[in-house]
């Protein structure tokens, strides 16, 4: 069995990521191919692969692609040369010894999951991720039935089925990258692509879990803003109209659009006749953006209906 992990680095030195990261990977219980995607780092994260992680696969591109066309580049690559397995992750996390080889084993014993993901705790450890609790505290999220379980002392199950977790440690399936396909990066560059992909691959009739009895650490705690987000940094108002857009679940996806490009247009006129210009002119960009947005959202929900 082969399993490929990929990770996508941009300026990783800040409290040694990398080395952490990758020297998880090289301590796993299990043989793995890591592929590495580097978005054009600033810093030493390419010298520090190159000296020190000689076994990876390394490709360096001359600009930041953004998570979603770097994961995009590394999936092809794993799918290429016969993955039957592959687990993304970021360059500020790292994992436990047993933690993919428990993925996969749970993974075979429960086959209708595309996506397996293990616990994410904070950098140090000692507590969930702060996002990830948020995931499994949603009361609209099916995760909660784990917090019930941990808080009551319940025996745990071997999986318990989510409707989100963010991809910093996702273990997808080679079926089901075969029929959902890799990251839209057209719609999405570096927000909302995870978001799109669960969507797809609810669609297509997988499901989502997390195993309990693994962990990934995500060092990203009172992180400030990076190049990153500089980088890519949609409007929330577009980012929030392309994912519901483009939701392969939501069957008032045409309509929600046809209502916002139409609202952002009275918005528009509105504060045209009260004089308030800048209001009036942000209202019909956002106006005219969505127009073209929606013919776009529409041609790829109907590429990833026919996969």
């Amino acid at each position: 069995m082969e399993v490929a992990v990929i990770i996508v680095t941009y300026n990783t030195t800040k409290n040694n990521w990398i080395g952490k990261c990758l020297n998880s990977i090289n301590s796993s219980s299990i043989p793995l191919n890591t592929i590495i995607i580097d978005n054009a780092s600033t810093d030493n994260t390419v010298d520090i692969i190159k000296n020190n992680y000689p076994n990876v696969d390394l490709t360096e591109s001359k600009e930041n692609l953004g998570f979603a066309k770097a994961n995009n580049l590394g999936i092809k690559l794993a799918y290429k040369s016969g993955a039957d397995y592959i687990f993304l992750l970021n360059h500020d996390a790292w994992v436990e010894p047993n933690t993919i080889k428990t993925l996969i084993e749970i993974h075979q014993e429960n086959p209708q999951y595309g996506i397996v993901s293990p616990i994410h705790l904070n950098g140090a450890g000692d507590n969930l991720d702060l996002n990830f609790y948020k995931y499994l505290g949603n009361i609209e999220k099916a995760g909660r039935l784990l917090m019930t379980d941990l808080i009551k002392k319940k025996p745990l199950r071997d999986i318990y089925e989510m409707k989100f977790v963010n991809a910093a440690a996702w273990m997808i399936s080679r079926e089901c990258i075969e029929k959902v396909g890799d990251f839209d990066d057209i719609l999405f560059q570096h927000y909302g692509e995870d978001n799109n992909y669960l969507q797809r691959m609810f669609y297509h009739g997988f499901k989502l879990g997390v195993v309990p009895n693994c962990f990934v650490f995500h060092d990203r705690e009172d992180r400030k803003g990076t190049k990153t987000k500089d980088t890519f940094n949609p409007d929330k108002a577009i980012l929030k109209f392309k994912r519901y857009g483009s939701s392969m679940t939501f069957e008032g996806a045409h309509l929600y659009m046809e209502t916002q490009i139409k609202n952002d247009l009275k918005s528009a006129i509105k504060y045209f006749l009260s004089l308030q210009f800048s209001k009036s002119i942000y209202y019909y960009k956002l106006h005219k953006e969505k127009n073209t947005l929606k013919e776009l959202i529409i041609m790829r929900r109907k590429r990833y209906i026919e996969l």
